[in-house]
């Protein structure tokens, strides 16, 4: 019988494979689950070659099997359980593997995830998402698939490509009027958040700081006499980690928020429940307020003081102090 016609098609709800099934010098070879019928003859080829040879292993042959249907989830969790990562770039990496790829390549062999189909995914996730989370999610793909590559399940990564987005200086940023409307604006309605709290975003506001290097911020840190904010840690889930790049940076301090921090430290100073120090505890707990709670209240912000519905984040703040200083 021709090696072509042990090759055989078969279907089922999920579509179309290619298996093949034969007998030689002793050993029963059965196969399934192949795209092509090209893929099934190369590895049908692969292994009568190896038979004859004397070479073929069942033990090894085994493992290339399981390689061959492992599948992208599968791949992730192997990869979680031995790379070494930050706690907070742990969740993160967690959070985007549930979020954008569980259920979209999760289930797929990693074998058959190409360029197109990473591409097309990356497009449709465009329509819901920034530049900044797509550029996530795919660090996150490139890391399991360099894994997969590493332990041999692929032989090549395929190329992801981001979407083309609007370019930096389009990027949501507010005038500095309009900052300072919103930070008015808390002011005035500062019953309605924790204590603290308009603060911090006031600080945000004038320093470019994001959340979790604010959040860590602690009464040492502070150099009221120099005017300068020491960033030595971020914190996510309340739990410290280094500084992004881990680089201790120094931060000056706006003659405008002098007084609103000395307040702060006064503050902190007399709370006997925040133990560990930081300036922005939460009232219910006295360990740091969380950033859920941050967006939160910068989002409400932006659309009681400036009718924004969405888009005023954080980062918001970054974006618009850079855009000041180049202006």
């Amino acid at each position: 019988m021709s090696v072509k016609s042990q090759v055989f098609k078969y279907n089922t709800s999920s579509g179309s494979f290619y298996g093949f099934d034969f007998r030689l010098k002793g050993y029963r070879i059965r196969k399934k689950g192949f795209f092509t019928e090209r893929e099934a003859n190369l590895v049908l080829e692969s292994i009568r070659a190896s038979i004859f040879l004397g070479s073929y292993d069942p033990a090894k042959e085994k493992d290339l099997e399981a390689a061959r249907n492992i599948n992208f989830n599968d791949v992730f969790e192997q990869w979680m359980s031995v790379a070494i990562l930050r706690n907070s770039t742990r969740q993160n990496f967690i959070s985007l593997h549930r979020k954008h790829l569980k259920e979209t390549i999760g289930s797929l062999k990693i074998q058959s995830i190409t360029s197109k189909k990473l591409n097309t995914l990356m497009i449709k996730q465009s329509k819901n998402y920034s530049g900044g989370t797509l550029g996530r999610v795919r660090s996150l793909i490139k890391c399991v698939f360099k894994y997969a590559e590493e332990k041999g399940f692929i032989k090549d990564i395929p190329e992801i490509k981001l979407p083309k987005s609007e370019s930096a200086s389009d990027r949501t940023f507010l005038p500095m009027n309009k900052v300072r409307i919103l930070i008015d604006w808390m002011y005035t309605n500062k019953s309605q958040f924790f204590d603290g709290s308009v603060e911090l975003v006031h600080i945000l506001s004038l320093t470019g700081l994001r959340v979790g290097e604010a959040l860590g911020l602690k009464s040492t840190d502070i150099d009221i006499k120099n005017k300068r904010i020491k960033v030595s840690r971020t914190l996510y889930k309340g739990i410290p980690n280094p500084p992004k790049n881990g680089k201790i940076l120094t931060v000056p301090i706006h003659p405008e928020l002098v007084p609103v921090i000395e307040g702060l430290l006064i503050m902190a100073g007399s709370e006997d429940s925040n133990k560990d120090g930081y300036i922005f505890p939460s009232p219910n707990t006295g360990k740091p307020m969380s950033h859920n709670y941050i967006y939160g209240i910068i989002k409400k912000a932006g659309l009681k003081s400036l009718g924004l519905k969405s888009g005023v984040t954080p980062h918001t703040f970054r974006r618009s102090i850079s855009q000041h200083l180049i202006q």
